[in-house]
């Protein structure tokens, strides 16, 4: 549900204390892997599961695979504590769009490491190419996954700004209507106190809300 920003950026704030017998770069490829279903790539049931918990990250297999899970209790934890709370804005015809994009504003200065996180899309890994590594089989060709790797890394270069978003979402083939539609109601959202608390306690606070 995040955009994959904030999905770095929350990834950031708790492997250390929670995930650190992973390798780092294959868990941070995993945790935005599933989201290559915008390039058309793999169908979203494939990659997101339902009922994903803290212990069932911890049990995976691979380091890759703990990631790709983490990135669904993410998105469920988003779901429940943002989305599912934020106030009825009634300019907003959707909310979640605008903000999604909104939490990456906030949260991108979060992270002091970004050269570093992007030189772990330098290459795929072995699991990504191989998924009966991991028990699964995705079938993605190894051009999509590069271009996902270069596309998302490409994003973590530099602190999102409205042009920034309208290009990657294009790539990612967002419609023009969805793009538009984020672009009118993002200025919006960004000046509407309550969401902004809403966001930041939601960081402040994840590390406590993925184990509940």
């Amino acid at each position: 549900m995040p955009n994959q920003i904030t999905h770095i950026v929350l990834t950031s704030k708790v492997f250390t204390e929670t995930f650190n017998k992973f390798n780092k770069s294959e868990f941070y490829i995993g945790t935005v892997f599933p989201d290559i279903r915008f390039l058309g790539a793999i169908d979203r049931a494939k990659t997101h599961f339902d009922d994903v918990t803290l212990a069932s990250v911890l049990k995976a297999k691979t380091s890759f695979m703990a990631g790709l899970l983490f990135h669904n209790l993410t998105d469920r934890i988003f779901i429940e504590n943002v989305i599912n709370i934020l106030p009825k804005i009634s300019e907003l015809p959707d909310i979640g769009g605008a903000v999604k994009l909104l939490a990456d504003e906030l949260f991108y200065d979060r992270v002091n490491n970004w050269p570093e996180i992007i030189g772990y899309f330098d290459k795929v890994i072995p699991e990504e190419l191989d998924f009966s590594i991991v028990e699964l089989d995705f079938g993605i060709a190894e051009k999509d996954l590069s271009k996902w790797h270069q596309t998302v890394s490409g994003i973590f270069r530099k602190r999102p700004t409205d042009a920034s978003n309208s290009r990657f979402m294009r790539v990612i083939n967002f419609s023009e209507n969805y793009i538009n539609q984020a672009n009118r109601s993002l200025p919006i959202i960004r000046s509407h106190d309550d969401a902004v608390k809403i966001l930041s306690d939601f960081y402040d606070n994840f590390d406590h809300l993925i184990k509940n």
